[in-house]
This record gives C-alpha cells, sequence and structure tokens, in this order.
C-alpha cells in the first residue's frame, strides 16, 4: 500500500528576555529540542519514491511522479493516509540543462495519469495537442470523508510543457469518464458524469454529459448539447422503450 500525508507542523517557541529582547540559553535549548523533536519524528519516517521518470519530447525536461513509502508506526498503525495503487499525489519536473527543479502543484492532489509524450495519441502529427501536458486527477474531496479516493470525481487538468500553468480544464463536481483531443477543431471533447441525484456519489443512475474545451480560450468547458435536445431525447426516449 502507498501512503502519505502532508505533515506541516512546525512547533517553534522564541521567548525573549524583557532586557534585551534575546533568548535566554534555556529557551534557545528549548526550540532546539522541539524543532530536533519535529525532525525526529513523522517527518523523519518519510521515504518519497521516485523511480520512475520521463523525458518530455528531448527537451532536457524530466517529470518524476512522486509516491510515498509505507511508515508504520510502532503499533503498526501508518504514519500517512492511504493512497490508492499507481497513483502519485506530485509530479517534480527537473530541467537538465538549468539545474532547476519545482513542483507541478503545491495544492493537494491525487494523479491518477499522465499524458506528457502525446499520451494515447503519439502518432498521430505535432499541433497544438503537444503544447500540453494532460492531466487525469481528484483534487476534491466530494464526499467529505476527508481523504481524496477513487470514490471522488475525477478531473481533467493541463499544464505547458514545463509543468508551469497547471490548471483543471473539466466542469467541477463531475467525474470524468472519457477524453480527446480533435485535431480537426483543436479542441478537447470529454464525457462528464455528473451527481444527479446529488447524492455524493458518481453512479448509473446520474447523467453522464458531453463538454468541449478550447484551449485557446480561458472560458472553462462548454456542455456541448442543449437542455432542449435533452428534454426532446428523454421524450423519444420515453415513447418509444418505457415499459407498458
Amino acid at each position: 500500500m502507498i501512503r502519505f500525508a502532508f505533515l506541516l507542523v512546525f512547533p517553534a517557541i522564541l521567548s525573549y528576555s524583557c532586557n534585551n529582547n534575546q533568548p535566554t540559553i534555556e529557551q534557545e535549548a528549548e526550540s532546539k529540542s522541539d524543532s530536533s523533536a519535529v525532525i525526529n519524528d513523522a517527518t523523519s519516517k518519510i521515504n518519497f519514491q521516485t523511480s520512475n521518470f520521463v523525458e518530455i519530447d528531448s527537451s532536457g525536461i524530466l517529470l518524476f511522479p512522486l509516491s510515498g513509502g509505507e511508515s508504520k508506526r510502532e503499533n503498526g498503525e501508518f504514519y500517512y493516509k492511504e493512497m490508492p495503487n499507481n497513483n502519485y499525489w506530485n509530479i517534480l519536473f527537473h530541467n537538465t540543462k538549468s539545474n532547476t527543479t519545482h513542483l507541478l502543484s503545491e495544492k493537494k492532489i491525487l494523479i491518477q495519469s499522465f499524458h506528457p509524450e502525446n499520451g494515447r495519441f503519439a502518432n498521430q502529427e505535432t499541433n497544438q495537442f503537444n503544447q500540453y501536458i494532460y492531466y487525469e486527477a481528484i483534487s476534491h474531496d466530494y464526499n467529505r470523508d476527508k481523504k481524496l479516493s477513487n470514490s471522488d470525481p475525477v478531473y481533467l487538468f493541463i499544464s505547458d510543457k514545463l509543468g508551469g500553468e497547471f490548471r483543471q480544464i473539466s466542469p467541477s463536481n463531475g467525474s470524468v469518464i472519457n477524453w480527446k483531443f480533435v485535431h480537426s477543431s483543436k479542441k478537447i471533447i470529454m464525457t462528464v458524469k455528473k451527481d444527479s441525484d446529488k447524492n455524493f456519489v458518481f453512479d448509473e443512475g446520474d447523467e453522464t454529459a458531453a463538454y468541449e474545451y478550447n484551449p485557446g480560450n480561458e472560458s472553462g468547458a462548454v456542455e456541448i448539447f442543449s437542455t432542449e435536445l435533452k428534454n426532446k431525447l428523454k421524450s423519444l426516449y420515453n415513447r418509444d422503450w418505457k415499459i407498458k
């Protein structure tokens, strides 16, 4: 099992003497002790995994997807929350030419898959699709169970080839089922399952809608089929297929 969490607790108590506003020897020792406790406690159990990496288009830019190794307490419990297998909690971008490194995002996110080298369209001609890296990821605790998991909606994200301008392009509160870049129109078409019955579960009882997104347009994804058309489809389906 891969487990992770963010532990950002840095207890530091800085006290100053009344005379010169400088910490006393006892206070300095206490501060060092507190810092050592943080370093030697849970944070020292973090075991980053960067065993795989991908180069982007022979550019010298490398992607290192980040997972976490197992970290157990003495009682057998884990320090970090469970992460679904083959998912990543972030991606490091490393430029081998400038020797610089940065994270894809500092927000909490669970990345299911990413497509840096044309992904499923590797045999297609170079075009606007190749300007972006595509990510299928979970970033919203939609069902409010205090964790990111496969029960939460999957969103479609893109970034530039340097890992910058990372942004969500699929509609919020809807889980992406499928997507494709259409070369002739240079649009991304996606099918998205909505939580139609508002029960915080994405299942067969929910509607799946089609959306399009133009990467060159700052506006969000737009639903393709109008309400009028969908109402007509419902009427025809009810007329022809309802059990009498």
